[in-house]
């Protein structure tokens, strides 16, 4: 296989993920 496969594989992209599980909320964040 190999190559890029994923967003995360593509240099310079970044991914990032914060949830709060009380309050049923939740951001993810594309750099």
């Amino acid at each position: 296989m190999g190559g890029i496969t994923s967003i995360t594989d593509v240099p310079g992209i970044r991914v990032g993920h914060a949830h709060d599980a009380e309050a049923l909320t939740g951001c993810t964040v594309v750099l």
